[in-house]
């Protein structure tokens, strides 16, 4: 538990040097989508390659080391940004999973709130394109919903989604509909 607890502050450290909870309204239902990042790697999936590689040799040891993620997500996400569509999917996933798995959303917490949006909004960029396994993250009726920002939105009875306020998952679903039509 505590290498969770250090490896969610780290995830919050390396993700609040990439926004700030001013990036959104404080009405989350006013939230601005941001529109197509910038792309400049021109092979982001030799960076997808290398951050599963690092996780793979720290899972091999005993321990799992925290080091390895904290080093990790961070090319997830710049892999995510520049089109990589397994980028997209493990820098969702890992970061929502190691945030979750490290103590529930705290919903009062700006960078919190930011975190999540981020991860779900590139969960849901890479199950726009297809990417098999985000497509099979939710259940097939939650996936529905969320990739579609047009479908009310019904509150999950358990898992991650349960936790995070439909605020935060609108403005998730929103986000991922704008970037995934800038990767096609």
């Amino acid at each position: 538990m505590v290498a969770l607890t250090v490896l969610f502050s780290t995830l919050m450290v390396c993700h609040h040097a990439h926004a700030h909870p001013h990036d959104y309204d404080k009405q989350d239902h006013h939230a601005s989508v941001v529109s197509c990042p910038e792309v400049w790697l021109d092979q982001p999936e030799q960076t997808t390659i290398e951050a599963q590689r690092i996780i793979e040799v720290s899972q091999m040891e005993e321990h799992v080391r925290t080091e390895a993620f904290s080093i990790a997500i961070p090319m997830l996400k710049i892999a995510a940004r520049n089109g990589d569509l397994g980028g997209q999917f493990y820098y969702g996933a890992l970061y929502m999973g190691v945030s979750y798995a490290a103590k529930s959303p705290d919903i009062h917490d700006p960078y919190t709130k930011l975190g999540y949006i981020d991860s779900l909004s590139w969960l849901l960029v890479a199950a726009h394109r297809g990417h098999p396994q985000a497509m099979q993250f939710f259940t097939r009726e939650e996936m529905s919903a969320l990739l579609d920002p047009n479908q009310p939105i019904q509150l999950a009875e358990d898992g991650i989604l349960s936790e995070l306020p439909l605020s935060w998952q609108s403005h998730a679903r929103k986000q991922a509909a704008a970037w995934a039509g800038c990767y096609q």
